[in-house]
Order: structure tokens, then C-alpha cells, then sequence
């Protein structure tokens, strides 16, 4: 009875400290936007570990999927048909629309690549976990971004090469190998998580794993950040036309689903993977380009 005691008072605040870092996840995440930026040199000292990172944020996003009960839902054709091709359509047509706004807008190459590659990219992995954390649909966060992570690869680079065709440094098959490598890298990882620590005492502590991958995307921010602020020192008009094209794209299908009529909880689910996507698999996947 004392040892089972002492074992409680020694891990719960462990387990309360991370339950309220999970809870204050948003916050924790904005103000590392912050520290990234202010941190130049430990952004270039950690530019190496880009890709790395990449594969650690899928495997805690997957750690707590069940992947037996996901290929269950899935498995109703109507139902998984319906979320590929939602996914494939996620990949496909918001990045061809992009890619030919600014063409017609003459914008420039910076501004074709960027609008390419942040739709080209699934939904953030971590985007199950905000959706939990903001009361939105966790579930079908969590299917449109399993299953767009998954065709990734295949649809992604492809659309690239296809619109930007000799300004894409790589092939697109090695684009597509080095893409889905850090995909299938934290999926490894996941396995391995769930396989030492059990998938119920990962249920458990739900709110604590949907706050880990958006606190792992702070140190993520460092090297992904390496150059953008000299970048914007240097060129305060491209970055400001970046700022509002990222508003725009974070923000515009929450304007364009509002008047929709669907739940809250979906239209917020739906929102965020439609706006907010990792386009740092691409950035990490590329020769470096701040």
C-alpha cells in the first residue's frame, strides 16, 4: 500500500504537467512561431534534423490511431470511397486552382512554388489532435489525414512536376521516395509507440497525446524557420504578400464553408484540413530554399 502510494504521488505530476501542457497546446505553439524566429543559429544548427522531425510529428499523430478500427470505418465502401476521394481531391484540385491564380496574376514563380506545394501537401499531421483539443470532429480529421498522407506521395510531386515543371530542382519519383519515406518513418515509429506502451493506456491519456504532436511542432518550427527571418528583413513585401496569402489560405475555407449548413464540429474538422496543410514535408523533402 505505501509503495502503490508513493508511485502515485511520484507520477502525478507528471501526468498533470502534461495534461496542462496538452490542454495549452495552442498557446505553446504560437509562442514558438516566436522563438523561432529569434533564434536564427539554433534554426541553421538544426536545419539537418528537418526531415527527422517531420517523422516524429506523423508518429504521434498515429500513435493513438486504431488501426484496426480506422480500416473498419474505412472498409464500407461507400464510406471509404468517399473519403479517397475527398483526399485525392484535397492533393489535386485546390492546387491546380492556386497554381493558376497566380499564373493569371502574373505573380511570379515564388508565388506559383509557394501556392503549389502548401496544396499539394495532405493535412497537417497533427490535425486530429487540434481538432480534439477545439471540440471539432477528431474522427473525420483523422481519416481525410490518414488517408491523404497515404496517396501523398503518389499525387503530390506529380502535380508539382506537372505545373512547375523545371523548377522543381528533383524528379518528381525522387520527390515522391523522399516523401514517403518520412511518412512511412513515423508510421514505424508509431507502431513501436503503441507496441511498448498498449493501446489503452495511450486512451487514457488522450488529451495528453493530442497535445504532444503540436508541442513537438515547436522544436519542429526551429529548422523549418532557418532563413525566414533574415528573408523577411531582407524582403518585407514578399513576406507580407506571403502573410496574406497564408491568411487567405488558412482562413478561406472557414469563410467558405460557414454558410454551408453542416455542424460546427464538421465544418471545423473540414475547414482545417482543407486550409491548413504540412507543407514542410516539402521542405524537407527539397534542396533547402528559405
Amino acid at each position: 500500500g505505501t509503495a502503490g502510494l508513493s508511485d502515485r504521488r511520484g507520477r502525478a505530476p507528471v501526468i498533470a504537467t502534461r495534461e496542462w501542457r496538452g490542454a495549452r497546446a495552442r498557446w505553446v505553439l504560437a509562442l514558438g512561431f516566436v522563438a523561432a524566429l529569434a533564434a536564427p543559429g539554433l534554426a541553421e544548427l538544426m536545419r539537418p534534423a528537418l526531415p527527422g522531425l517531420v517523422s516524429c510529428v506523423y508518429a504521434l499523430s498515429m500513435a493513438r490511431l486504431d488501426g484496426r478500427a480506422l480500416l473498419k470505418e474505412l472498409g464500407a465502401p461507400r464510406r471509404g470511397s468517399g473519403v479517397l476521394a475527398l483526399a485525392a481531391a484535397l492533393l489535386t484540385v485546390p492546387t491546380a486552382a492556386a497554381w493558376g491564380a497566380m499564373h493569371a496574376l502574373g505573380a511570379g514563380p515564388e508565388w506559383e512554388a509557394a501556392a503549389v506545394w502548401t496544396f499539394a501537401a495532405p493535412p497537417i499531421a497533427s490535425a486530429a489532435g487540434l481538432c480534439f483539443l477545439m471540440g471539432w470532429n477528431a474522427g473525420k480529421a483523422l481519416q481525410i489525414t490518414v488517408v491523404a498522407s497515404l496517396i501523398m506521395p503518389a499525387l503530390g510531386p506529380s502535380a508539382g512536376a506537372g505545373l512547375l515543371g523545371a523548377a522543381i530542382p528533383i524528379s518528381a519519383l525522387d520527390l515522391a521516395l523522399r516523401t514517403g519515406a518520412m511518412i512511412a518513418g513515423g508510421a514505424a515509429i508509431a507502431w513501436a509507440v503503441r507496441a511498448a506502451l498498449g493501446a489503452e493506456r495511450i486512451a487514457r491519456n488522450g488529451r495528453v497525446f493530442a497535445g504532444m504532436p503540436a508541442l513537438v511542432l515547436v522544436v519542429f518550427l526551429f529548422p523549418l524557420f532557418d532563413g525566414v527571418g533574415a528573408t523577411i528583413l531582407a524582403r518585407p513585401g514578399l513576406a507580407a504578400g506571403f502573410l496574406g496569402l497564408a491568411c487567405l489560405f488558412v482562413f478561406g475555407p472557414y469563410l467558405a464553408l460557414a454558410a454551408s449548413g453542416r455542424a460546427a464540429r464538421d465544418v471545423g474538422a473540414l475547414a482545417l484540413v482543407a486550409g491548413t496543410r504540412s507543407t514542410a514535408i516539402y521542405l524537407a523533402a527539397l534542396p533547402q530554399d528559405p
